[in-house]
């Protein structure tokens, strides 16, 4: 039987974001069993949307915002949630 971890989170790094460009958050994430991953900017929970893209696959969980405006500044935060508890990094 795999041996039951719980998740870790990896250091979300702070945004370097310009009004226009992609703005990519990348963070290593594993667990087992298998986290919940969520996203929250400034604590309200993040969505996929035409604007806001989130993935994850091979231990990590990536946000991408297609084209940055000045409503996407704020505080993002991933948190990762199994059987066994919870991690989470944030990036200002």
């Amino acid at each position: 039987r795999p041996k039951t971890t719980k998740p870790f989170v990896g250091q979300l790094h702070p945004l370097d974001a310009v009004v226009g460009k992609p703005i990519v958050l990348e963070a290593k994430v594993t667990g087992n069993p298998q986290p919940k991953i969520e996203w929250f900017k400034n604590d309200n929970k993040l969505e996929s949307s035409p604007h806001v893209n989130l993935s994850e696959g091979d231990n990590k969980a990536v946000l991408t915002i297609e084209k940055a405006g000045l409503n996407d500044a704020g505080e993002y935060k991933l948190t990762a949630t199994n059987d066994l508890g919870e991690d989470s990094s944030s990036a200002p």
